[in-house]
């Protein structure tokens, strides 16, 4: 017990805390939705000034930098939907969706988007309506806003209240493609309202990164149904009091690390043999449930699961159940897998179970540490002034920047860094005296990382280049797109990362360690490549488009290389799953492997 609650309250202790204002610059280049009529008073019905502001400025390079919609502190009260959409021209390309749509609050209890009560569209609990969306464009109409172009939304420091008596309200329908973020946000309903609080049913939503979200009420919490591509990632996650479950998915994989779960529903249902669940650190409660924590037939690997008040922990494929010694009474699962393991080696799998370090933050609320790079930001840098910013825009670099000294925070408002022809790399980070963080940037070019402090990538573009940590350094991924290599002593921890660009092998490790939850991949080159080191691979799914030429692996391992890992494939396949030093372990064609591990050992057993 002791255990458990330990557990308990580190998890709620690093998903409760309230997370520093979110103040831009007034020469960010944010757009703010007081300048178009905006009051947030909590009694004007602000919906037409939000979505004038965003139909002034949805079109506006909407892929390397498109601009952010900021609601500063207020409870901006709404009747109708607020949407990622050319408001203007909804019957028109698309039918108005849009990618880059950034809705950006001053923090999560500061800024609220409030559902009128009774809002008419929200009332019928048959007819799902959702009160904040984002969508993907499509040639020709879109009338859902479903596809795979919904590049780069981001939903963030917001609170999103349903309000009484809407029964069929969403209070998020998300979607995004290779890159996007639900970060710092709480959906709420008032009991007896609100259908799914966040909805991700249209195809296809992912990869995108769920992070510091807490769900409260709904008769769903999160909704994942009736496709088959691409992934979500998850990390610090609160569900509380939902009626009917609190995640549900078809096939979408879904990874997910430290939740808090409480309510007597059911807090996963999976309803297909093919899906990949993948689930680090969680703590399910319930007083009495008489249905399981986890129901999942499909592929799974669970790890420092603890359920109580549950008949069964987790509902697998009969034998594979994991029950309390006592119904109702806690139970540890310490490690569980199920599933497709055709590439297994000989004997029962057992995971690296790596250190994980958390990404480290800095967000300071006093702009006057904030200096601007616009106009030369190598100057910036070395100024001393802990962060500096770029407003909105894009950005020619016709020298590599040196990331050095003191500077802690490169902050861009969606903007891109393109390096002239020539320049290379595009960034070069040495050593400095505190971590740097780098944020909301497109960057055009390569990046070195030689020091030996670390370096944090949130909401980052690499387009077609590469990463390379090659100092004794350590490197954070949250929500990235890009090719990685790391060397020797360098550590990498990575949260949501799309590689799809490039022949080479798309996350390579020669000798450092790697920790990745969710790992996106597409096309038909090696996936993962490992000369040594240590490589721990928590949920992936690999993406061939066409048929894999002969003898390609998706994952390449030497023979000294360390590696665990869980990962399903969609559309074609990989003939060899895996090459371990002299050796093809293959497999037939099936949605992966439910854990294939370097190492061999006895699976441990739930505890009492």
């Amino acid at each position: 017990m002791t255990k458990i609650l330990v557990l308990l309250l580190a998890i709620v202790g690093l998903m409760c805390g309230e997370w520093p204002d979110f103040l831009p610059p007034v020469d960010s280049g944010v757009v703010n939705v007081k300048l178009f009529g905006a009051v947030g008073d909590g009694k004007t019905d602000d919906t037409e000034a939000i979505r004038t502001a965003i139909a002034k400025h949805i079109d506006l390079n909407r892929y390397a930098a498109p601009v952010m919609i900021y609601l500063p502190a207020g409870t901006y009260l709404v009747s109708g939907p607020i949407e990622g959409r050319q408001y203007r021209d909804m019957g028109g390309w698309s039918s108005g969706w849009r990618a880059g749509f950034l809705l950006v609050g001053q923090g999560r209890t500061k800024t609220v988007i409030q559902l009128k009560d009774a809002a008419a569209g929200f009332t019928d609990a048959t007819k799902p309506q959702a009160l904040v969306a984002t969508g993907s464009e499509a040639d020709g109409g879109n009338p859902s806003g479903g596809g795979n172009r919904a590049f780069r939304h981001c939903v963030s420091n917001l609170t999103i209240d349903v309000g009484k008596g809407n029964p069929g309200a969403v209070g998020l329908d998300f979607i995004a493609s290779n890159r996007g973020t639900v970060e710092n946000v709480l959906i709420r309903a008032p009991a007896g309202s609100g259908s799914t609080g966040l909805a991700m049913n249209r195809g296809w939503p992912g990869p995108a990164l769920i992070k510091h979200v807490e769900i409260q009420g709904f008769s769903t919490g999160i909704a994942m149904a009736g496709h088959w591509q691409y992934s979500m990632t998850f990390e610090d996650i609160v569900l509380r009091g939902q009626t009917e479950v609190g995640v549900t998915s078809d096939h979408n994989p879904i990874f997910m690390r430290r939740l808090t779960a409480v309510g007597e529903s059911p807090v996963f249902r999976i309803s297909n043999d093919d899906h990949l669940l993948v689930l680090i650190d969680a703590v399910c409660t319930a007083k009495a449930a008489k249905q399981p924590a986890i129901i999942t037939p499909g592929i799974a690997y669970l790890r420092n699961v603890v359920c109580t008040g549950f008949s069964i922990a987790v509902d697998g494929r009969g034998e594979d159940d994991v029950k309390p010694p006592t119904p109702g009474k806690p139970v540890t699962v310490d490690e569980w897998s199920q599933g497709n393991t055709s590439a297994a080696s000989a004997g029962a799998a057992k995971a690296l179970a790596l250190p994980v370090e958390e990404t480290p933050l800095f967000w300071p609320s006093d702009t006057k540490q904030w200096v601007n790079g616009a106009k030369d930001l190598q100057a910036a840098i070395d100024s001393g002034a802990p962060v500096v910013y770029l407003p909105n825009g894009s950005y020619e670099i016709d020298k590599t920047i040196v990331v050095r000294g003191s500077v802690r925070k490169i902050v861009g408002f969606q903007s891109s860094l393109k390096a002239k022809a020539g320049v290379d790399p595009l960034i070069r980070i040495e050593d400095t005296a505190n971590p740097v963080i780098f944020e909301h940037l497109w960057l055009d070019g390569n990046v070195v990382h030689v020091g030996r402090n670390s370096a944090a990538f949130r909401h980052v573009d690499f387009i077609g280049h590469r990463y390379q940590g090659l100092g004794k350094g350590r490197t954070f991924i949250e929500d990235v797109i890009g090719t990685w290599r790391i060397t020797g002593a360098h550590k990498l921890w990575a949260r949501q990362t799309n590689a799809e660009f490039g022949g080479e092998p798309l996350l390579i490790n020669d000798g450092g360690t790697a920790w990745i939850l969710g790992f996106k991949t597409e096309g038909e080159m090696v996936c993962l490549r490992s000369g040594g080191g240590a490589t721990e691979l928590l949920g992936g799914i690999f993406y061939p488009l066409r048929d894999v030429p002969g003898g390609t692996p998706a994952i390449d391992l030497a023979a000294e290389a360390q590696f665990s890992g869980s990962w399903v494939y969609n559309s074609k396949h990989y003939p060899v799953h895996v090459r371990f030093g002299d050796r093809d372990i293959t497999g037939g064609w099936g949605r992966g492997p439910g854990l294939w591990s370097t190492r061999v050992a006895p699976a441990t057993p739930a505890k009492p």
